[in-house]
């Protein structure tokens, strides 16, 4: 068909439809996010750095060209990328990631958020989250002195 109406120059070549394939399995990881920010009610504010967590554990992975995690979405991620572009986007994402993290927390109200969350507390804010050892313990200090500030 596209010999024909003189567009076979612009067909795929079997390269392009394996990273075509590839790049969709890519923006599985994006998909729940764009879902979630898309939609007229926001995420609530205790679900941010969980959902940032995996975002930027799901990247490293594919930075690093290992499995990765389940995406955002439970979904689990092909893993067969081998082109370079993929782990070269990935670390471009990250840098992205690595300009938010230190904003969530300078903002009291993320940390707080999860530490008052029944399923989270500051259990939560292990190594295996990206924070450093005694960082729940910091967030715990930190609800208390704004608790004795405000009351």
């Amino acid at each position: 068909m596209t010999s024909t109406s003189g567009l076979g120059s612009y067909a795929l070549s079997p390269l392009q439809w394996n990273l075509l394939h590839d790049l969709i399995e890519v923006l599985k990881l994006f998909e729940l996010l764009t879902d979630l920010f898309s939609k007229p009610d926001v995420p609530l504010i205790v679900d941010v750095y969980p959902l940032l967590t995996k975002l930027e554990r799901s990247l490293n992975a594919l930075q690093d060209d290992t499995p990765s995690p389940a995406g955002l979405n439970g979904q689990e991620i092909d893993h067969e990328l081998t082109d370079p572009v993929f782990r070269v986007a990935a670390q471009a994402s990250l840098f992205m990631v690595e300009k938010y993290r230190p904003l969530l927390n300078e903002c009291d109200y993320y940390s707080i958020s999860i530490l008052m969350c029944p399923d989270r507390k500051a259990k939560w804010f292990t190594k295996a989250n990206g924070f450093p050892t005694g960082f729940g313990r910091k967030v715990v200090k930190r609800a208390q002195e704004i608790f004795n500030a405000c009351y």
